[in-house]
């Protein structure tokens, strides 16, 4: 039972496929349009479906006529032969249609379908019910085939030919035969009659799946059109945001060599005062004999506290410069630290005090460089805050970094009491290359950088709140 379900199976599976590709063998063979344009296909396929049809039906008529004459050889005349003559005239339509002129082949269909039904109407009279249904697919065809113009063409001269035809009929003006109007309906009329709807109701079916599956393109078309517009406004965006983001990254870095140099003065007149130490105390271990050995080791202790003192310097002056981001465990302090030891001279300068207030030693994970450039720049602007403020004894000039810790969230405060920002641009302060300061003062990538740096490089948030005259207070928190 198996193997005999199994050969049927394949058996079906066989007659399916062969029929298929039978079928579409002969349509691309035989029917399928040539045209490009999408309205000149559908009425190209349309009229090749068409005559490929009525050949089809053609042929089946004339070989049923060879067959009578074979078997009655008395059988012939114009009744034979008309078949085998309207045959050549639809092949001849047809490869007329497939070298590509359809149109002509469309009109001529038409001037001949009309002549033909003109012919019976004259002779059969205008009034016979065939007649007038053959007008009406006349109409439909045009405008199937040509165009919507056409058909009101098509249908004004068939409203002077049906008027013309009427006239002469009912003034005994042509020999028209009317016997049929006094015989009983018949089932060969209903046929006709059924033929003809048949006709009309495939050409217009044809031309709706046409116009229907043109549609369907034009709609998937569309939609894979704005699909590559969104994603060509994805694409667009993102590469904006990739070209602001190297933008920012590359002003970050003249940013640092920038403030590098402002810095430079200081970090040198630091530098100088361990160099000098370090000099002095060589020179007097030069001359200290041998058995002042207490003296020798306060001078060496020395060496070495204004060596680490340098060193030191030329740490915090590397991670200013350096652009490199490996993510490890760091203490906050000791960053905190070097930062406050390459703003020292600055802050000197300004006159301004800084401040170290902690609970205990903090620990992170992330870039020491890239939080030794945060705290950096939000220490350097809270010294600048005192720039146009005059110096008072009793005013406070100091800037106060405030470290805590709390369930693994690190907050870190750094408070001035300087001149402050107005509310009409605190929203404006991390915006790139947004500045109140002049040239030589900043460029705008300070604050916006250093926004980037909390969110992206540390995954928290920083706020700012400030009143003119007041100070500042810059808040980062970040998880440790």
């Amino acid at each position: 039972m198996g193997t005999r379900a199994e050969l049927l199976k394949k058996c079906r599976h066989f007659s399916s496929t062969f029929i298929y590709r039978s079928a579409h063998f002969l349509f691309e063979k035989f029917i399928k349009a040539k045209s490009v344009q999408e309205d000149k296909k559908r009425r190209e396929l349309i009229l090749n479906i068409i005559l490929f049809a009525v050949i089809i039906l053609l042929i089946i008529v004339n070989l049923n006529n060879f067959y009578r004459i074979f078997h009655h050889p008395d059988f012939g005349g114009f009744g034979a032969t008309s078949p085998i003559l309207i045959l050549g005239v639809f092949v001849f339509l047809y490869f007329l249609s497939k070298k590509g002129k359809f149109i002509w082949a469309s009109f001529i269909l038409l001037a001949i379908y009309f002549a033909a039904v003109t012919s019976g109407s004259y002779y059969w009279g205008v009034f016979l019910p065939e007649m007038i249904l053959s007008y009406a697919v006349i109409i439909i065809m045009s405008s199937i085939l040509i165009n919507t113009r056409f058909s009101f063409l098509i249908t004004a001269i068939t409203i002077i030919t049906v008027i013309s035809l009427s006239y002469l009929q009912l003034n005994d003006l042509s020999s028209h035969k009317v016997y049929w109007s006094s015989y009983q309906f018949r089932m060969n009329d209903g046929i006709v009659f059924c033929i003809t709807y048949i006709l009309v109701v495939t050409i217009a079916w044809l031309s709706n799946r046409e116009i229907e599956k043109s549609l369907h393109r034009a709609r998937r078309s569309e939609a894979e059109l704005k699909r590559e517009r969104d994603l060509l406004e994805v694409k667009v965006e993102e590469r904006t945001r990739e070209l602001k983001r190297m933008q920012v990254e590359k002003m970050s870095q003249l940013y640092r060599f920038a403030e590098f140099g402002r810095l430079s003065s200081g970090l040198f007149h630091d530098l100088i005062n361990p160099l000098t130490a370090v000099s002095i105390s060589v020179r007097k271990l030069a001359e200290i004999k041998g058995q002042n050995l207490e003296e020798a080791q306060s001078y060496l202790d020395g060496s070495i506290a204004a060596a680490r003192r340098m060193e030191n310097f030329i740490r915090a002056i590397r991670k200013q410069l350096s652009h490199q981001e490996t993510k490890i465990s760091f203490s906050l302090n000791e960053e905190i630290h070097q930062v406050m030891q390459l703003l020292d001279f600055k802050a000197r300068k300004a006159n301004v005090e800084l401040n170290f207030v902690r609970q205990h030693e903090v620990q992170a994970f992330g870039s020491p460089v890239k939080f030794h450039q945060m705290l950096s720049n939000l220490v350097a602007n809270a010294i600048d805050a005192y720039d146009d403020m005059p110096a008072q004894d009793n005013g406070k000039r100091a800037v106060e970094i405030r470290l805590a810790e709390n369930h693994h969230i690190v907050r870190l405060e750094v408070q001035d009491w300087g001149c402050g920002i107005a509310p009409d641009i605190l929203e404006k302060i991390f915006d790139p290359f947004f500045t109140t300061k002049n040239l030589e003062k900043g460029t705008g990538i300070g604050l916006s950088t250093t926004k980037n740096i909390v969110e992206k490089d540390f995954g928290g948030n920083i706020c700012v709140k400030s009143l003119p005259v007041q100070g500042s207070t810059f808040t980062v928190e970040f998880t440790a």
